[in-house]
């Protein structure tokens, strides 16, 4: 008599709090871009402190910051909406 043996395949699906390597990967990569528009904001705010600024100069430098707070505001929701949904 013989006995079959069942092997079943085991899906490489994480478990509920196990994190998925491209969770993960996208979790680094946000986390990176976050940490680089701040560096781009804060280098952008610090030339506002240069007296000698013309009115033109002001204006572009604002638009400049307001681009990148978008950008970040953006990438900070992504990272929320990640980290929630991992914490689920």
């Amino acid at each position: 008599i013989k006995q079959e043996q069942k092997i079943e395949k085991t899906e490489s699906k994480p478990k509920p709090n196990q994190i998925s390597h491209e969770d993960r990967k996208l979790l680094k990569k946000l986390e990176k871009q976050i940490a680089k528009l701040e560096d781009q904001k804060l280098k952008l705010s610090e030339k506002f402190n240069d007296a000698g600024l013309s009115s033109e100069e002001i204006v572009k430098l604002s638009k400049e910051v307001n681009e990148i707070q978008d950008a970040l505001e953006e990438k900070e929701m992504e990272w929320m909406e990640l980290v929630e949904k991992l914490e689920a």
